[in-house]
C-alpha cells in the first residue's frame, strides 16, 4: 500500500523513557524528537508533523494553547503518554488529546493508535480528493449554529472570519452535535460516530465534550447532559444533569 509516510514529533524531556515505543514507530513513521516544549513548538511550526506524542510530565496546557493558535485546522493529532491513572487520562483528554497511552503499555500499543489516528487525519485532509471533488452540492454545504459555520468539505469551522483550531475529534464532535440538533445522543452513539468504536471511557468522552465547550462557548446554553441518557443540542428547555 503506497501511502505517504506520516511524521511524528516526540516531545519528551527524557526520550529514553519511551524507548520501547520508539522501535515499532521507526519502521512506519518519520520521527523527530524534542526534549523541551520550546524546541517542540519550533518543530511543529517548521516541520509540520502529522502526529505529536507528548510525555505527560511537562506543560500539556501550554502545548494545547499553542496548538489551538498555530496548528492546522485538522491536525496534528495528539497522543499523550503517561503513568496509567484515571487522573492522567482526564488531564490528557481535557487538553485536547486524541488518545492516551499508559507508560507501561506494550510497545505496539502506541504504534496501533498512531496508525489509526494518522489514517483518520489523512482522510480528513484529502476529503476534497476522495469525496465528490467536482460536485457543486458538496461545495455548497455549510452548517450553521449561533454564528458558528462548519464547512464539512474542508473540515474547518469558523466564527465570523476567525478559524477555529480543532483537533479531528473536536471537529467530529461539533459537526455531530450541530447536524443532530434536537436528538438525544447516548455516549455509546457518540462513541460510534466520533471514535468509530475505539476504546474510550465515558468519562473521557465527557472530558472531550467539555474541552469543545471551551473552544466553542456558543454551545454552552444549548448543549445539555441528560443524566443517565446522554447529550442533546437543543434550544428548548430541558432537565439536565
Amino acid at each position: 500500500m503506497n501511502e505517504k509516510i506520516s511524521k511524528i514529533l516526540l516531545i519528551a524531556n527524557k526520550p529514553e523513557e519511551l524507548e520501547h515505543f520508539m522501535f515499532p514507530l521507526k519502521n512506519h513513521f518519520h520521527i523527530q524528537v524534542a526534549q523541551s516544549l520550546e524546541s517542540g513548538t519550533f518543530l511543529i511550526k517548521e516541520w509540520e508533523p502529522d502526529l505529536i506524542v507528548f510525555r505527560l510530565n511537562q506543560d500539556l496546557p501550554a502545548l494545547n494553547s499553542f496548538l489551538r493558535h498555530h496548528s492546522h485546522s485538522v491536525g496534528p493529532g495528539l497522543i499523550v503518554v503517561g503513568e496509567s491513572t484515571l487522573n492522567n487520562e482526564e488531564v490528557a483528554f481535557m487538553n485536547g488529546a486524541d488518545h492516551f497511552v499508559g507508560l507501561m503499555y506494550e510497545g505496539k500499543s502506541l504504534l496501533i493508535r498512531s496508525q489509526a489516528l494518522s489514517q483518520k487525519i489523512r482522510q480528513l485532509r484529502s476529503w476534497l480528493k476522495t469525496s465528490h471533488p467536482t460536485s457543486p452540492d458538496v461545495e455548497k454545504i455549510i452548517y450553521q449554529f449561533e454564528g458558528i459555520e462548519i464547512f464539512p468539505k474542508d473540515h474547518i469551522a469558523k466564527r465570523g472570519q476567525q478559524l477555529l483550531t480543532l483537533t479531528p475529534i473536536q471537529f467530529r464532535l461539533l459537526k455531530m452535535f450541530v447536524t443532530s440538533q434536537e436528538q438525544l445522543l447516548s455516549r455509546n452513539a457518540i462513541k460510534q460516530i466520533v471514535w468509530q468504536d475505539s476504546e474510550i471511557s465515558p468519562r473521557s468522552i465527557d472530558a472531550q465534550i467539555s474541552k469543545l465547550r471551551k473552544i466553542v462557548p456558543e454551545l454552552d446554553h444549548f448543549l445539555f447532559n441528560i443524566y443517565g441518557k446522554g447529550y442533546i443540542l437543543t434550544k428548548s428547555k430541558v432537565n439536565a444533569a
